[in-house]
């Protein structure tokens, strides 16, 4: 008889999470509302934990945790599944992944500072390890990050399309920016053939298909660096040096073309002085 006593307290407690539960894997609620629902959820598993004498023990507490974080990866991969990104891509609506892959970021993130928030409130009866709770949403963050470098760096060299050089150079180094620009293409079209969902972290093969992605990336900027470094000093003059510099807008923010292009933002420093 006491064990069913228990045994319904135990329910009693669990059930006022299936509102917010039920909430949080409706798919009628917008995506980038989801982090409304999470100080809630906290609020009443901390409240569980003072209060029931089965959940507050830290293996039921870690069930409850990673359950909401396969529920939020879950209606994260619905917002932003992996062939919608590269149909964005081919239809040259780029920027517009890297701003739904940014929102995802930013929800799945806010889990975790509400976990972080309540924890403090907890007063250090929970003792455990962030490795336990969050294994599967960090691999699920790193890997919308790589996917938002792989659409910022798309949006960063489409600009090229666009650059025409001027000076004595400027038709040949203009030649190269092309030949550059039809390598990145390819290269882009090569990774938009892999024939999985590349937002499903269960898929280890991402790992070693983005860092080829990279590896070639990181060639086309050595070449890219080399372009712009011979265009400034092929430029005459202080305005025509900035002007080239405006041209490469957030592609100088890569860091090997920041790299190669520190001696040259000198050169430009020591004009003013």
């Amino acid at each position: 008889m006491n064990s069913r006593i228990e045994a319904n307290d135990n329910f009693k407690y669990l059930n006022t999470l299936r509102p917010w539960f039920n909430k949080l894997v409706d798919s009628g609620k917008e995506f980038n509302t989801t982090h409304d629902l999470y100080l809630p959820i906290m609020h009443l598993i901390l409240l569980i934990w003072k209060r029931s004498k089965f959940y507050n023990t830290p293996p039921r507490l870690v069930v409850l945790i990673r359950e909401i974080c396969n529920a939020i990866i879950t209606k994260a991969r619905d917002f932003m599944p992996g062939p919608a990104i590269f149909q964005l891509i081919s239809s040259e609506e780029t920027y517009e992944a890297c701003e739904k892959l940014a929102t995802t970021i930013d929800v799945c993130t806010k889990f975790k500072d509400a976990y972080f928030e309540y924890k403090a409130k907890a007063e250090n009866t929970w003792k455990l390890t962030t490795n336990a709770l969050f294994v599967r949403l960090d691999s699920f963050l790193e890997r919308c990050h790589d996917i938002l470098h792989l659409t910022m760096t798309i949006v960063q060299f489409n600009k090229l399309a666009k650059i025409e050089l001027g000076g004595t150079k400027g038709k040949s180094l203009t030649e190269t920016l092309n030949q550059i620009f039809v390598e990145f293409k390819k290269t882009v079209e090569q990774f938009q053939q892999l024939n999985y969902d590349i937002m499903d972290i269960e898929i280890k093969q991402f790992d070693d298909d983005f860092y080829e992605f990279r590896s070639k990336i990181k060639e086309l900027e050595r070449r890219l660096a080399s372009v712009i470094t011979q265009g400034f000093d092929d430029c005459d003059t202080i305005h025509g040096r900035f002007k080239l510099l405006d041209s490469f807008e957030g592609l100088l923010n890569r860091p090997i073309i920041q790299d190669e292009l520190e001696k040259k933002h000198i050169v430009l420093l020591d004009f003013y002085k």
